[in-house]
């Protein structure tokens, strides 16, 4: 017996919550899922999509190093990580994290689920993105939700491991 699996669009495995603008209340309904960007990840845009994610991985971290990409108040090796909230229609930053930007919750009332259960953002289904794919696939490594940073040292321990 052969068994066919279907390709299914992320935003259809997430849990889909509903919540109305600030400004504009207009109630709208979404999957919503968190997604990462350790400092310098962006980085990967300024290669061609074709690079080998561990080359990819070390370019990154090099950079990480080379440019004193490190969290202000913790320093070297702890790498400051972005997070924003994402789904149907909605990019934004996520709320609880310290870098004095607006966030999801300035702009959106607090997401509820279908039964009216309010969300624990830490639930929130971790996605890594165009940016950040590249760690993934080089080490396997994928942050929780809102980890606010990672051990370079750690990382790189796993990507030399990986290289064997």
């Amino acid at each position: 017996m052969s068994t066919t699996t279907e390709a299914v669009e992320p935003s259809k495995l997430a849990q889909v919550y509903m919540f109305e603008g600030v400004k504009y209340p207009h109630q709208r309904r979404a999957a919503l899922w968190l997604l990462p960007e350790p400092n310098y990840s962006p980085i990967s845009d300024d290669y061609s999509a074709g690079i080998d994610p561990h080359d990819m991985f070390h370019a990154w971290a090099s950079t990480v190093r080379s440019e004193g990409g490190f969290h202000e108040a913790m320093g070297e090796p702890w790498v400051g990580i972005y997070w924003s909230v994402q789904g149907e229609g909605v990019i934004e930053t996520a709320p609880f994290q310290r870098f004095g930007l607006s966030d999801f919750l300035t702009h959106f009332t607090w997401p509820v689920d279908a039964n009216g259960k309010r969300l624990n953002w830490l639930s929130l289904p971790v996605r890594m993105g165009a940016k950040t794919r590249f760690i993934e696939q080089a080490i396997g490594w994928v942050p929780a939700a809102l980890q606010p940073v990672v051990n370079l040292e750690l990382l790189e321990s796993a990507y030399w491991e990986a290289e064997r």
